[in-house]
């Protein structure tokens, strides 16, 4: 009869429908599912100010991403008991219907423990704004009576979820259960379940990194972001970080008393926090992220014979930084810290793989939007290399241009050859696309052609009649070309009507890597971190150079200075307009680092790693100290959303 239940069934003595074992399992999962739907509408009632601005399309949009999220997480968590609940009938307590239903009863344990983080995730973004990664002790401090009732509210909605997971589970179970079919029949349902839990656990079928955190900004807004996501998802992926076991050595308290010494313009409860007074000295910003230049090839900064003519032309025109550092080692290393202020800590999580990039923050392209900038990233790499188009929606940009947009203007002995693009047509391609923007602009660019392997940018580079990659040459061949492309920018640049008030921000991403098969072993402490930093406006900014040492990370309160941005902005570094920072930190695998005129050192948290540019004992130690300092002292305020007032946009 139709429209029955399985309990009328029974009860007037019909027998229910059979379900294979895949067919149960598909339920069960589907049950997860709904659990994880669920918490998203609890998240979206009891978090509504977070997401007031969203309109119902751009709701409904962050709802289906999230179901991707959800499916990973899921996945991640119950793929060891699906994957044994199937395991082929080799030997005989796998072929048996309670080896199957006991492992499908540790999958509803692990789906009520997923519940439980769900539900406390809720809580962490109503108090703290983000989603949780491992900072879980942080629901449990100065807990007062109303995020008391607040928590007990959490559990008996877990409690619930749990209870409503197993009334499904055990109705499931129950039902009549088909043969399981031949061995071969068992070997390709165990192969294709397993391998859809694994596809769905990194988030697509494409190649390249799985899903990770940063993904969930593609959704659109950092509201939509939030609300895709869930917090079994940013938990794992922000575990690894808490498995270090890393432990300041000062707490909150001290380290961020302390650090106001270093920046005094910070506000009293929010050291890293400032607010520029002055009139904007330009009305648009270009900002070129040169990747791999390495200053050794460079002549403004040393090198004979020069590989750069075109930049050391740049370079006599503007304010030549000689002094600067790399933040990390990667291209979105040197993005964050240049358009967020921030660098990777460590025992924090990796962008991309736990919710370090939903901390509160300053993002460039999210200011200069509110201001009315047309905002745009541009990279001639594909969309999906490194994130990039993520990490450029996350940082506030309107606008993402990838290679696949970019078409080819010039010959090359093999177009295909550069994996990250070529550097002469992505510039092109952007004086193109500033014919469009309205003014006031604020124009972002990373080159890609200097990215080892290589390739091979024609004769007119090559110094040596073969283009050998990872070599040196070619290295130097890719640089020439690079070069090239940026005058060729430039001196098209200067006949556009924007270009008399306009200001050009050139630094390098980070340090070269991989010559001759080596990458940069072997290489000193310059040598990895050390990239260029160019600010060029003619009649704006008087040329001279500056040997003083910063960072990338003042890149983001230059930026703010150039611009005349009133709004308050967080960031560990200092303008460079100002007075001089005197120092660069340095974050990154595991480490991070210091360097100041006296010297530098790196550290892991548990001990020295590096240490040089004195050979005095003392001075080392006193260095340490200053970098443990500053080090809690920006951990600390990330982690307690100490880093920018919540009020602010």
């Amino acid at each position: 009869m139709r429209g029955q239940t399985g309990q009328q069934a029974l009860e007037r003595g019909q027998p229910q429908r059979a379900l294979s074992r895949l067919g149960k399992t598909l339920r069960l999962l589907g049950c997860a599912l709904a659990l994880f739907s669920a918490a998203r509408l609890y998240l979206y009632l009891d978090n509504r100010a977070l997401f007031a601005q969203l309109e119902p399309a751009e709701l409904a949009e962050a709802v289906l991403f999230g179901l991707r999220f959800d499916l990973a997480a899921i996945a991640m968590v119950l793929l060891l008991p699906v994957g044994l609940m199937h395991l082929p009938a080799v030997v005989r307590p796998f072929g048996s219907r309670g080896w199957f239903t006991a492992w499908a009863w540790v999958g509803l344990a692990l789906t009520g423990l997923m519940v439980a983080v769900l539900v406390a995730d809720v809580n962490f973004v109503f108090y703290l704004g983000r989603h949780l990664a491992f900072d879980w002790d942080l629901l449990a401090q100065d807990t007062n009576p109303a995020q008391l009732r607040r928590h007990a509210l959490a559990v008996a909605l877990a409690l619930g979820g749990v209870l409503a997971a197993a009334l499904v589970w055990r109705a499931v179970l129950r039902r009549p259960e088909r043969p399981p079919g031949s061995l071969g029949q068992q070997c390709l349902v165990w192969a294709l379940l397993l391998g859809g839990l694994l596809a769905a656990a990194r988030g697509h079928l494409a190649s390249g990194a799985p899903m990770g955190v940063i993904d969930a900004f593609r959704a659109g807004s950092e509201a939509q972001a939030n609300l895709a996501l869930n917090g079994v998802f940013t938990a794992l992926h922000g575990a690894y970080a808490a498995l270090g076991g890393l432990v300041r050595q000062h707490g909150a308290a001290q380290a961020l008393r302390a650090v106001r010494d270093w920046l005094p313009e910070g506000e009293p409860d929010y050291p890293f926090c400032r607010r520029h007074h002055g009139p904007a000295l330009v009305r648009n910003v270009v900002v070129i992220a040169l990747e791999s230049w390495d200053p050794e090839a460079i002549g403004a900064l040393g090198a004979t014979p020069s590989a750069t003519p075109h930049f050391d032309a740049l370079a006599a025109g503007g304010v030549l930084f000689s002094r600067c550092y790399a933040v990390g080692t990667t291209s979105t290393d040197a993005l964050v810290a240049a358009f967020a202020g921030l660098p990777q800590l460590p025992g924090t999580a990796r962008l991309g793989r736990g919710p370090s990039s939903m901390s509160r923050a300053s993002r460039f392209g999210h200011l200069a939007r509110t201001r009315g900038y047309a905002t745009a990233l541009a990279h001639p790499a594909p969309a999906r290399a490194w994130r990039h188009d993520a990490v450029a929606a996350m940082l506030g940009f309107e606008h993402y241009w990838s290679g696949e947009s970019v078409p080819l203007r010039r010959s090359y002995p093999d177009p295909t050859s550069s994996k990250t693009g070529w550097d002469y047509d992505l510039f092109l391609f952007a004086l193109q696309r500033l014919q469009a923007l309205p003014e006031p602009f604020a124009l972002a660019l990373l080159t890609g052609t200097t990215h080892e392997p290589f390739p091979d940018p024609g004769p007119p580079f090559r110094a040596a009649p073969a283009h050998r990659p990872m070599s040196r040459e070619a290295y130097l061949a890719t640089l020439r070309y690079a070069d090239w492309a940026l005058g060729e920018f430039m001196r098209q640049a200067r006949e556009q009507p924007w270009f008399p008030h306009t200001a050009f921000v050139l630094f390098g991403d980070h340090a070269v890597r991989g010559l001759d098969g080596h990458g940069t072993r072997g290489r000193t402490f310059e040598q990895r971190y050390r990239v260029p930093l160019l600010l060029y406006a003619p009649g704006r900014l008087a040329a001279r150079r500056d040997d003083r040492i910063c960072s990338q990370l003042d890149v983001l309160p230059t930026l703010i200075e150039l611009l005349g941005f009133d709004t308050p902005y967080a960031a560990l570094g200092s303008s460079l307009l100002g007075p001089p920072p005197g120092w660069a930190l340095i974050g990154g695998r595991g480490t991070v680092g210091l360097v100041r005129a006296q010297g530098y050192v790196l550290h892991d948290l548990r001990g020295r790693r590096e240490a040089g540019g004195s050979t005095d004992p003392a001075e080392l130690d006193r260095l340490e100290q200053q970098l443990l300092l500053l080090d809690a002292a920006a951990y600390h305020a990330l982690r307690l959303n100490r880093w920018l007032p919540e009020q602010q946009p």
